[in-house]
């Protein structure tokens, strides 16, 4: 049984977080991780911030641009780095493929 704080996996499939990340919308990124049950509390653990810092962040009284803070993001979140622009990868690419045949 998952406890009340794990992220569920399939959070990261969901179309519309994958546009979150690419956008580097931290503050979609985690209002979306709070519907589905993520507290800020957690948030704020895994990506060494204070509550208060996530929270601000979530009401958009604060930003995140800092590449130092979005790869501490990512990192935490365990995401992979290119799904946020910050590095780029294999699924990176097959993303950006898919999106070209989209378009």
């Amino acid at each position: 049984m998952r406890s009340r704080d794990e992220i569920n996996p399939s959070v990261w499939e969901r179309v519309d977080m994958r546009q979150l990340l690419a956008n580097r919308d931290v503050a979609g990124v985690f209002r979306l991780l709070q519907r589905y049950g993520v507290s800020q509390r957690a948030i704020a653990a895994r990506t060494c911030q204070s509550r208060s810092e996530v929270s601000e962040i979530i009401a958009g009284r604060r930003q995140v641009v800092s590449y130092d803070l979005l790869l501490r993001i990512a990192e935490g979140l365990e995401v992979p780095r290119g799904w946020m622009g910050l590095a780029f990868d294999v699924d990176t690419a097959q993303l950006a493929e898919q999106h070209g045949r989209d378009a």
